[in-house]
């Protein structure tokens, strides 16, 4: 489900929008020379249009209401959850729909995988379980609205409303507009199921809503229309709708629904343009899916509408309930068809779209949409796991950095192999400004939404831990150059106590900076405590590296003499990144957040 049409109203087009809904009514009855003006009388038509059309507005606007909501409440979570249960593709697919009928969003599930599929934390094949997962949870929706509780839709609003104005918690307001968001979606579904209520009495308008008794026809319909409102969820409802009053028959409306399913993904594909291969991938396999889907259950559409009604029958008659526990089946049974097949299907778009290699230009990716505008939490979520990422680089650097000094030849980057370690290193600078750029960027567009003071400082909190972080990689690139030109001009090696001791300096800040990766994959202040207790230890411990070097050189100890400039170099570049680190660690410890939960 994607619900755009109240977002961003400079940006999307919506009277553009309106204008195609508008032509589109007008023309299906272009076959036979009439349009929907002609087949009923103005007073008629007035009281119609304005009715459905009212009342689609305040369903787009409860959904929409209802899903921010839900999304504010759980989104911190969303990361942590898709992430730890992406590892299998069955738990990869538990996790996708546990989190679209979470938020009632397949979107917010799926934008989020494609981000970590280009961040390298989840397999583009397990994406391709997630999306299967989440178009089956989306389906809760349809589910809810079949239940036509349409009596307490006042009820929903009124209690919401309550909340959201008198709570203080930020927990209580989102729950005060998820039942905002529900009351309005059943309120607009009530204003359309009255507004057809006439339309079965003119025998013109029944001649013309019979077009919709060609399988054909309503599924490019259904597709058609979700493409342009961009929410399956609400094509099926307004089937549903359409269904309950008798204007078409249940296999109309299934159809309607399918077509729909297909329309949901245009805006997945129009997403991608522009965009990397994985996420052209992602969008790919979602339209796979559903294009498939709607194939294969359309040959047997006969089939599967007998079997709708036979799972409705148990425990209801209702035309509604017939199209939603068929919206339920179809989305779970496209996932069983192709969930046993995801790796084979992840290589075939794979192939589609491969990766292109340049030698010459390396570009950057970043999860962080600047266009997007998630809830406060996981919009932090995502910004932590891009500090994460930067810091993972950060340790490349390190490590990469000490095979400089003990490789008698310069060596190759493993993951630039057309690159040496020293371009490397460099290489990877650029991306650490990169991201730090884009988290900065990112997180100042947050603080200006109205989120809990917590959450702002956490917010600065970020943007100070990326700009630290990209200092230590500005400050590893020029001093690592330098000292490996003094490494290059050494007539001789370091003394065997000396290269001992660097060994050693260079394992505890390497331990340093994996700690600080640590704090960041998942928040961990225990980690972070460890590194401000080691910095003070290892400090020492540099002072006394320090001493042992200063003895030997006034021992006239020929190797330290020799490389007296490259030892000391190595020991401040080590100790100023372990101070970097403590510095780091402190600003973690001590954002509101994590300070409440020490306490």
């Amino acid at each position: 489900m994607e619900i755009i049409f109240f977002k961003k109203f400079k940006k999307k087009n919506v009277f553009l929008r309106l204008f195609i809904l508008f032509g589109f009514f007008c023309l299906l009855g272009g076959c036979t020379g009439e349009t929907f003006f002609s087949i009923i009388a103005w007073d008629s038509f007035y009281s119609v249009f304005v009715g459905l059309f009212a009342g689609f507005v305040f369903f787009l606007m409860g959904m929409e209401i209802m899903t921010s909501a839900l999304k504010n409440y759980a989104g911190g979570n969303l990361r942590r959850t898709i992430t730890g249960l992406t590892k299998h593709r069955i738990r990869g697919f538990g996790a996708g729909a546990l989190i679209s009928a979470l938020v009632q969003s397949n979107s917010a599930a799926t934008v989020m995988v494609v981000g970590f599929v280009q961040a390298g934390l989840v397999k583009f094949s397990a994406s391709l379980a997630v999306i299967l997962g989440a178009n089956v949870g989306a389906t809760v929706t349809t589910q809810i609205i079949a239940f036509s509780i349409f009596e307490y839709a006042v009820f929903f609003i009124g209690s919401g409303f309550f909340l959201k104005i008198f709570s203080k918690k930020i927990y209580l307001k989102n729950i005060g507009n998820t039942l905002i968001g529900f009351g309005l979606l059943f309120y607009g579904m009530d204003l359309m199921s009255q507004a057809v209520l006439p339309l079965r009495e003119n025998p013109d308008a029944i001649v013309y809503i019979e077009k919709f008794s060609s399988p054909l026809f309503a599924l490019f319909t259904g597709l058609f229309f979700t493409a342009v409102i961009q929410s399956s969820n609400a094509s099926t409802g307004i089937a549903m709708v359409m269904a309950e009053g008798g204007l078409i028959s249940v296999k109309s409306g299934i159809c309607l629904m399918m077509g729909a399913n297909i329309g949901t993904c245009v805006t997945a594909v129009l997403a991608c343009i522009g965009a990397s291969r994985q996420a052209k991938r992602t969008a790919l396999g979602h339209l796979f899916f559903k294009t498939c889907g709607a194939l294969i259950f359309f040959t047997i559409l006969d089939h599967f509408v007998d079997f709708s009604y036979f799972i409705t029958d148990s425990f209801s008659d209702s035309p509604s309930r017939t199209i939603a526990n068929a919206h339920t089946f179809y989305n779970l049974g496209i996932a069983v068809i192709f969930l046993p097949f995801t790796v084979p299907i992840s290589r075939f778009l794979t192939k589609l779209f491969p990766e292109k290699k340049t030698e010459d230009e390396i570009s950057f990716e970043t999860i962080l949409d600047p266009e997007s505008s998630p809830p406060a939490g996981a919009a932090l979520e995502l910004a932590r796991n891009e500090i994460s990422r930067s810091i993972g680089v950060l340790l490349e650097m390190v490590r990469g950095s000490t095979l400089l000094f003990v490789k008698e030849k310069l060596p190759m980057d493993k993951r630039f192999p057309s690159k040496n370690i020293l371009e490397g290193i460099c290489i990877r600078e650029r991306e650490i400004d990169f991201l730090e750029k884009k988290i900065s960027d990112y997180l100042f567009r947050v603080v200006r939404n109205d989120i809990s003071r917590e959450k702002v400082a956490r917010a600065y909190a970020y943007i100070s831990i990326a700009k630290d972080v990209e200092n230590i990689s500005d400050l590893i690139r020029r001093t690592i150059p330098v000292l490996y030109d003094k490494r290059k001009n050494s007539k001789t090696g370091f003394s065997e106590r000396g290269e001992n001791e660097l060994a050693e300096f260079q394992l505890k800040t390497v331990k340093q900076i994996s700690r600080l990766k640590k704090i960041f994959d998942e928040p961990d202040f225990e980690s972070a405590a460890k590194i401000m207790r080691k910095e003070k230890a290892y400090l020492d411990l540099h002072m006394k590296y320090r001493t042992s070097h200063l003895i030997r050189i006034a021992g006239y100890t020929k190797e330290s003499l020799e490389t007296h400039k490259l030892h000391m170099g190595l020991m401040n570049l080590m100790i100023q990144l372990i101070t970097y680190t403590g510095n780091i660690a402190k600003t973690f410890l001590e954002m509101p957040e994590i300070t409440r939960k020490m306490n």
